[in-house]
């Protein structure tokens, strides 16, 4: 297993998921402990902000991706997920959906 790998892996572990409020603690330098990104200086340490997506990249907060090792989880599932359906009922539009059969 290669430190990428295993980066990845503890990842999928560290138990912030998407919606999770969290804050960042410290900067990274980049490759550290195998997260494959660097550290851009318009990235902020001490907010919160809550997880867009996670990927081979890191944890996604608005436009930037971090490592979990420099989150803390502030919170589980802080942010309701927003559907096609959340939208059109706020706007006043209607949700169609189209089923396809195939044989």
């Amino acid at each position: 297993m290669t430190i990428e790998e295993a980066y990845l892996k503890i990842q999928s572990e560290c138990g912030i998921e998407v919606r999770d409020a969290v804050r960042v603690l410290r900067t990274a330098k980049a490759g550290e402990m195998g997260w494959d990104n660097t550290w851009d200086d318009d990235m902020e340490v001490g907010g919160t902000e809550i997880v867009n997506s996670i990927d081979q990249y890191g944890i996604a907060l608005d436009d930037f991706w971090y490592p979990f090792f420099v989150l803390e989880l502030i919170e589980k599932k802080v942010a309701k997920e927003v559907t096609m359906a959340d939208v059109c009922k706020k706007f006043g539009c209607e949700v169609k959906i189209k089923k396809e059969i195939s044989c």
